[in-house]
């Protein structure tokens, strides 16, 4: 499990990332620098990484300018980076403005940081459901998640 990068879920939407280094496991949640990973955003499934976060909203990065990007658009994960399923539900397009060559967008997120009591953390590799509660992972039933 070292070395790899987990998606949190709570409430089934996502919430963060997280990481084991040295037998513990550390989590990101969104807005945090180093919670990184790839969206796709409304219906024509612009690619953007979320990359931060500005007055509580997350920016999701690096979308190509000539794709059409509107207040209201829906975000989800991508599933492409390995480590998020496909279309869990991020949070909504606020505000869009060019950046460089490519466009930037501010998302208001569906899930509150407000009282963790557990979160899922989503193993694609080894298809099972581990809840995180206390600090502690707690294997759950074994269900596929694909």
């Amino acid at each position: 499990m070292e070395n790899r990068i987990f998606g949190i879920v709570k409430d089934n939407v996502a919430l963060g990332v997280a990481v084991v280094q040295n037998g513990r496991i550390e989590g990101f949640l969104n807005g945090n620098e180093n919670c990184n990973y790839d969206v796709y955003i409304g219906q024509s499934r612009a690619m953007g990484i979320v990359s931060g976060a500005s007055r509580g909203n997350l920016i999701v990065d690096y979308i190509p300018d000539w794709i059409e990007i509107h207040k209201g658009d829906k975000v989800f994960t991508s599933g492409l980076d390995g480590i998020f399923l496909e279309n869990i539900p991020v949070g909504v397009v606020e505000n869009v403005r060019e950046n460089y060559g490519y466009l930037s967008v501010e998302v208001k997120p569906y899930a509150s940081l407000g009282e963790l009591s557990y979160v899922w953390i989503i193993d694609r590799e080894t298809p099972q459901l581990n809840v995180l509660q206390d600090e502690k992972v707690i294997g759950a039933p074994k269900q596929s998640c694909a």
